[in-house]
């Protein structure tokens, strides 16, 4: 995890800490079936008045159309994307990285 100290409000810091807690579970889940060891990393930081949250594992990805699907998780951090006016960008090639700017 790299982050620095930054303050924010709770109307931030609640929407971000549940799409953290479920990129979270759902790469221990399904990002790492086998129960190999893997990798999850998660970085935040400031750029012109916004923040960049990432966050990134190294397991199997998951196919294109899922990111389009109606899961539960995926659904969960699309609603607090948007809460937080956040632009939500998904790279699910060989791995998962999630970009959230707001």
């Amino acid at each position: 995890m790299d982050a620095p100290d930054i303050e924010m409000n709770l109307e931030t810091a609640i929407p971000m800490g549940l799409i953290v807690n479920e990129f979270v579970s759902n790469s221990m889940k399904h990002g790492f079936p086998d129960k190999n060891t893997g990798e999850i990393t998660i970085c935040l930081d400031t750029m012109n008045d916004k923040m960049r949250l990432k966050m990134q594992d190294n397991g199997v990805g998951f196919d294109k159309g899922t990111t389009k699907a109606k899961t539960f998780g995926l659904e969960l951090i699309k609603i607090m994307s948007t809460q937080l006016n956040a632009k939500l960008s998904v790279n699910s090639v060989g791995h998962t990285k999630f970009v959230l700017v707001f």
